[in-house]
């Protein structure tokens, strides 16, 4: 067996002295120079140091989402945006389908009324084409005027007219445009242009472009207007019921 080894109290009285000076010394050491302290200020800097980069990170990653969510509500609005766009050309094709439509009708309507004027321009007495009255002539010229320009011309173009009824002096025109006011049927103004010599008409309001005055020539014939047709008036002057 191995003798353990002995100490005198003397010995270490005076060893535990010596570690106690020692000690006393590195604490009247100045901070700096202690290693000991080193080690701490540096493992708390370490500390902070991550504690710093983790906070940056955290910022960072904050910073990132709130960007990608204002990005994203940037792309909804324009989708948004895009969808109403979309909406209101849906509509606007819609109503230029009707005013297609309608135009359609319109020029049907006024083809056959040109089929039967020519109809009733080829009737023959003892083989000889009875002669065309002249304002055949002219109906069938307002007809394929009124058509042409409705296919040449632009929708914007306003030089159309809804015409309901037509008179031989301007006294019996203002005179009938009045009457029509005051039974306060129409709720258009009721104009009065010289057509051509001895023929003033009667129209409903302004000119117009063809799908309008198409449309003011259904309601027309909604009331009590049969005969109303739209009819090219760009060489027809002012309005003459002022």
């Amino acid at each position: 067996m191995e003798s353990k080894p002995t100490y005198t109290p003397e010995e270490k009285l005076r060893w535990e002295i010596e570690k106690l000076q020692a000690e006393t010394k590195n604490l009247k050491r100045p901070w700096i120079g202690n290693p000991a302290s080193w080690f701490t200020i540096i493992t708390t800097v370490a500390a902070l140091t991550t504690v710093v980069i983790q906070c940056t990170k955290s910022s960072n990653e904050f910073e990132r989402i709130e960007i990608k969510t204002e990005q994203l509500k940037l792309e909804r609005t324009q989708i948004e945006t895009q969808i109403a766009n979309i909406r209101k050309q849906t509509e606007q094709l819609k109503k230029a389908r009707q005013v297609i439509v309608s135009q359609i009708a319109q020029a049907n309507v006024e083809f056959s009324q040109l089929d039967n004027l020519i109809k009733v321009t080829r009737i023959r007495t003892d083989s000889t084409l009875t002669r065309p009255t002249d304002n055949q002539f002219q109906e069938s010229k307002d007809v394929l005027t009124t058509i042409s320009a409705a296919l040449q011309n632009p929708a914007s173009s306003a030089q159309f007219v809804s015409v309901i009824a037509t008179l031989r002096t301007y006294e019996r025109a203002v005179d009938r445009a009045r009457g029509i006011k005051e039974a306060g049927k129409i709720s258009y103004p009721i104009n009065v242009y010289q057509k051509a010599a001895g023929q003033y008409v009667l129209t409903l309001g302004d000119k117009v472009t063809y799908a309008d005055a198409s449309s003011r020539v259904e309601y027309a014939k909604q009331n009590n207007y049969p005969d109303a047709v739209v009819r090219l008036a760009k060489n027809w002057g002012e309005n003459l019921n002022k």
